[in-house]
This record gives C-alpha cells, sequence and structure tokens, in this order.
C-alpha cells in the first residue's frame, strides 16, 4: 500500500488519473454508467491506456457488476484489462520509482479480485497463474519478485500437479525445478520430479533427468540417495525404476538385473516384461529373451509396439538359429504394420541364414544360390515399403547380389532363364522344405 499511496501522490499532482472516493460512486463527469464503460473500453481498446483509467477505475472502486444496456459485460474481464492497463502504462514511464508503484496497483487488484470474487465468478487457479506471470514479467520492479513468482507457482503445483506439470508443455515445472536447485532443495525437487513423473512430456522428463544429476555432486551419490528411499519402501515401484534406470547408466549390470526382476515381480507389465527381454538378450539367454519378448507382445496395446515385439521375438530366435519361428514373428511384425522395412528384412536376413544353415557341412551349390534372389526379393519389398531403410538395403544388396547365381549356372539349369519363376522348397534341396515361397531368375552380367 505504501507504493500505492506514492503512485496516487503522483498521478493526483501531476495527471487527471485518480482514484475515485471510496465512499462515493458517483459517476466520473456525471456520465450514465454505459457510457462511462465506453469510454474505458474504446480508450482501452486503442491503446490510450491512461485515458481509459479515468473511467476504468469507476467500476472497480465501486464494484460495478452488470451496466444496462451491456450484457457482456464482466466485472471480472473488466479487473483484467485494468490490471493491464496498469502493466502497459508503467512500461512507458522513465522513472523505476512510477513504473514500480504502477505494478503494485496492479498486484493490488489481483490481491481485490481474490477477495471480492467467487469461484462461480473466477478460475482462481488461472487467476493466480496470471499474477505469477504478471510478477515474473515485471519481477525488476517488485521486491523479491522472482521468488514471489515461483512461489505461486509452486503453490498451484501443490494445489493441481498434473495442470501444473502440463503447462505451458512443461515450463512452469521447469521453473519451479530451478527455482528448487537455485536453494539446494534437493528433497523438495525430488519429492516434486516423483509426483509428476506420469504427467512429463518426453522434453520434461530430459529435463528432470538432468536435475537429478545436478542436485548431486556424482550419480553414486544420487544412486545412495534412491537406495536410502528403497531402504525405506522395498516395494515402492517409482523408486525401483529410478534405480534401475541409474544402475544401467552406470554399467551396474548385475544390479540393474535385480532391481529389474523385482519390478517385473510387482509389476509383470508390458515395459518391464520387454526390460527383463533386453537384459537376457544382453545376456545371450535368448530363449529366455523369447519367453520375457513374447508375454510383452501379448501385453503391447499399441500396434508399434506389438511390431517391435513381433521383430524381437523373431531376431532372437534368428539367434538361436530357430528359422522357422523366427519368420513366424517377422511375418506376424508385418501384420501389425505391413509397411515395416525391418520386418522384410529381417526374412531376408532369415533367408540369408537358412543358406549358412544348409551348407555348413557342404560345399555351396547353384540351387544354394537360388535362395539369395529371394533373399533380393525381400530386400526390394523392404525399400519399396519404406525409404528409412534404403541406405541399409544398399548395404545388404552388395553382400547378397555378388553370391546369387552366375549367367554361367543359369545357362547349366535347364529349368533356369531369366524371368522364370523358380520354388524355394524341398526341389532345390530338402533342407530348404519348409521355406516355400517362389523366386525370378535374375541375372547382373
Amino acid at each position: 500500500m505504501k507504493k500505492l499511496t506514492i503512485l496516487l501522490g503522483l498521478l493526483i499532482l501531476g495527471s487527471d488519473i485518480s482514484y475515485a472516493d471510496q465512499n462515493n460512486c458517483e459517476t466520473p463527469d456525471g456520465l450514465q454508467p454505459l457510457a462511462v464503460y465506453s469510454l474505458f473500453y474504446s480508450n482501452y481498446r486503442n491503446s490510450d491506456y491512461e485515458f481509459a483509467l479515468k473511467y476504468g477505475r469507476w467500476m472497480v472502486n465501486c464494484e460495478i457488476r452488470t451496466i444496462e444496456g451491456n450484457q457482456r459485460y464482466s466485472l471480472v474481464t473488466h479487473y483484467e484489462r485494468m490490471i493491464k492497463s496498469y502493466g502497459e502504462i508503467a512500461k512507458s514511464k522513465d522513472d523505476p520509482a512510477v513504473k514500480a508503484a504502477l505494478i503494485d496497483t496492479a498486484l493490488t487488484l489481483f490481491d481485490q479480485g481474490a477477495e471480492i470474487f467467487t469461484a462461480e465468478d473466477v478460475d482462481f487457479y488461472e487467476w493466480r497463474l496470471d499474477k505469477g506471470r504478471f510478477i515474473q514479467t515485471n519481477a525488476s520492479f517488485i521486491e523479491d519478485g522472482t521468488d514471489k513468482a515461483f512461489g505461486l507457482y509452486r503453490e498451484l503445483f501443490n494445489e493441481d500437479p498434473q495442470k501444473t506439470t502440463e503447462l505451458g508443455d512443461g515450463y512452469y515445472f521447469q521453473l519451479i525445478l530451478q527455482d528448487m536447485v537455485s536453494k539446494g532443495e534437493k528433497q523438495d525437487a525430488l519429492k516434486a520430479i516423483d509426483t509428476a513423473s506420469s504427467f512429463m512430456n518426453e522434453t520434461t522428463t530430459a529435463f528432470a533427468e538432468k536435475i537429478k544429476f545436478d542436485l548431486f555432486d556424482s550419480p553414486e551419490e544420487l544412486i545412495a540417495y534412491w537406495e536410502d528411499e528403497l531402504a525405506k519402501d522395498p516395494n515402492n515401484i517409482d523408486v525401483l525404476k529410478e534405480l534401475s534406470k541409474l544402475y544401467e547408466d552406470q554399467d551396474m549390470r548385475e544390479k540393474a538385473i535385480e532391481i529389474t526382476k523385482k519390478l517385473y515381480e510387482l509389476d509383470p507389465s508390458f515395459e518391464n516384461a520387454r526390460s527383463l527381454g533386453n537384459i537376457e538378450k544382453g545376456n545371450a539367454s535368448y530363449a529366455e529373451a523369447a519367453r520375457f519378448y513374447s508375454e510383452a507382445y501379448e501385453k503391447a496395446t499399441a500396434e508399434s509396439d506389438k511390431e517391435a515385439m513381433a521383430l524381437e521375438v523373431s531376431a532372437v530366435n534368428l539367434s538361436r538359429e530357430n528359422l522357422r519361428e523366427s519368420r513366424t514373428w517377422a511375418r506376424r511384425a508385418l501384420q501389425h504394420n505391413s509397411g515395416s522395412g525391418k520386418a522384410y528384412i529381417q526374412v531376408a536376413s532369415i533367408y540369408a541364414q537358412s543358406v549358412t544353415q544348409c551348407t555348413s557341412e557342404r560345399k555351396l551349390e547353384r540351387n544354394d544360390r537360388a535362395v539369395y534372389w529371394l533373399v533380393l526379393d525381400y530386400l526390394d519389398k523392404a525399400k519399396n515399403a519404406d525409404s528409412s531403410v534404403s541406405n541399409q538395403v544398399s548395404r545388404l544388396y552388395q553382400s547378397y547380389k555378388p553370391v546369387t547365381p552366375t549367367n554361367e549356372d543359369i545357362f547349366f539349369v535347364e529349368e533356369w532363364s531369366v524371368g522364370v519363376k523358380v520354388n524355394i522348397d524341398a526341389s532345390i534341396d530338402s533342407c530348404y522344405d519348409w521355406i516355400g515361397e517362389t523366386t525370378t531368375v535374375r541375372s547382373f552380367n
């Protein structure tokens, strides 16, 4: 109020802007209420904020809630325009004391509005958020302005964590975390991150991860913190997730596996089944990896996750040289995404592996080489379906193209001529009976 008094003194002495007597609600210049509002609004709309205030203060001081002849009039909206007016006038002033006094008057209006309005009039979350934004914008002219703004944001976060975390694509939550970090409030920051974890977008999550490391002098200190938290609540899934990520980041593989298994026991979800699949694949335990990936596939709801898990099951079966099962899962991936270049490449790799498997104890023959035509067919399908795999397809082409049958091979096989269909099955060798597909004779010479 001290600044408000200074402001009033300055304005009464230097301009026509002055508050009406609180006990006198006569309209300015004896005008009708509708005319007063019209003069305020026309000047406000034309950005003549100082002249607008002469008429706008009457509605505020006398708490005018209705104006005959203007059904759209709202005292809440009028308060918002008055606040903006004081803020805009402050921008135009050179004297810091005058700026500060004008801004203080705007803040007084925020406080007055909070007292006279009800929840039916205004969304108080938004009202306080607007006040915080106003303070933040004008922080250099408000004592402890930044602290006051961030304090308001914290209050809003405590009141509605989801709304505040998602607000501005995470901007305000990030400000809250920065404020906590600057004040060394480790526990509060970690608690806030934990509370907001399920509401954060990708950018905010990355920011929060960095903040967690900034709060501690080393990853070891952060791990020690979460281990202490786990000791207090051994079945806390959120704490287990934090430790799992930290152990993986620090290559503490055995502990990461232990934590991930415990997570799976407590919550055998898609994510945790996939994580165990990744661990077992990393250990070259392909049968176990296939089991967990298959479980993750069954629990996945998104088509993209179904496709990804089917490809994982296919890949680990290929590592086990279980080619038929590997192909089954690659085809399943294509059922979820017919344009999956990765799935077509996977089938190509399976068929290439079949040649290696079938010739492991004998020499590579012409008929074996014919399988590579089928491999190239699937590489073509991959490139046509998904341009993102074009470079990979080109590299694989360079590997398989040289081992396809030569023109001499084609000449010596009576049934072969360029463009003719060839069956890849037991007719070329019993080892390929399970493939049962048709390819086309190609010549690259």
